[in-house]
């Protein structure tokens, strides 16, 4: 076996013991053999790591809880591979999965990072989840290379699973922002199309996404925190990119616009009465003079 991995997988966990056998045993059985598995432990309680089969290949590390951003970062710094991707400990990848993702980079010289598709995983039910372009339509062929992400592709809810890019990429972007605890995967994306904005992207699935409960995500709470921060972070994004900022600004509008809403859905009028009028949201458009007399209407 070389001493150098062909490509590094990145394993955060946090009480994931009822699962985390089954994602690690889906990477011991890659057809690509030449990998190596880095598990950041972010403090679980569950003693999640017993279930973890051993191999050469698996490192284990353990931390305080500091959330999924930093435990990414943590296994990032300990990657030896030129190629990082990475693994929710509740999925599964394919057996293809690493195979394909070093010889796409490595044959298309002109992308130095892609995104694979998945199969969404609910009720036992299995459903391909398709990319989609900047108008919506699903993009069923591929893989291709996509010259300018941020403007060619929706780019929305893509795991962090199926990204795949070279470590000297991800060190030029800052990987993972530590403060965020929901839409960081999402922000990374647009931190990595940005600093290269062509995407080789794959739609053929090459693993699973499985639904489990306790997900960050589904907790309402964290996702309208996470939509505001995550607006502001693209706002400042465009004063730093300014052949983008119109595009960067517009998507930090309708993010702000998103948070309004869900505020006054919870019954939080006085807060989102003031995202709508304060925070850089207003447009003069039907659906907003719809949202605010909703907001201060009885």
């Amino acid at each position: 076996m070389p001493s150098r991995p062909s490509i590094s997988v990145i394993m955060p966990v946090f009480n994931k013991r009822p699962y985390i056998r089954r994602s690690v045993e889906s990477v011991l059985g890659q057809e690509e053999e030449n990998w190596e598995l880095i598990i950041v432990d972010d403090g679980s309680t569950d003693d999640s790591i017993a279930e973890v089969p051993r191999d050469d290949r698996i490192r284990i590390f353990t931390q305080e809880n500091q959330g999924p951003s930093a435990a990414r970062n943590f296994g990032i710094r300990q990657s030896r591979g030129p190629l990082v991707t990475f693994l929710d400990a509740d999925d599964r990848y394919y057996p293809g999965k690493l195979k394909t993702e070093i010889r796409s980079i490595g044959l298309d010289k002109s992308a130095e990072w892609m995104v694979s598709g998945y199969h969404k995983v609910r009720d036992g039910k299995k459903e391909h989840v398709p990319f989609r372009d900047i108008n919506g339509t699903p993009i069923n062929s591929g893989p291709k290379v996509y010259t300018d992400a941020i403007n060619q592709l929706t780019i929305k809810g893509w795991p962090s699973n199926g990204i795949c890019a070279t470590r000297a990429l991800i060190d030029r972007t800052g990987a993972f922002s530590e403060d965020l605890r929901c839409l960081e995967i999402t922000d990374f994306i647009y931190k990595l199309a940005l600093a290269a904005p062509q995407v080789l992207i794959s739609p053929d699935p090459v693993y699973e996404v499985i639904d489990v409960p306790g997900s960050t995500f589904k907790h309402t709470e964290n996702r309208l925190a996470g939509a505001k921060v995550f607006a502001e972070r693209l706002a400042k994004y465009a004063s730093h990119h300014p052949t983008r900022a119109a595009l960067l600004k517009s998507r930090s509008k309708e993010l702000l616009f998103s948070y309004a809403s869900g505020l006054n859905t919870k019954g939080k009028k006085i807060q989102a009465l003031k995202n709508l009028v304060v925070s850089g949201c207003f447009e003069n458009s039907a659906r907003w003079w719809k949202l605010f007399f909703k907001v201060i209407l009885p």
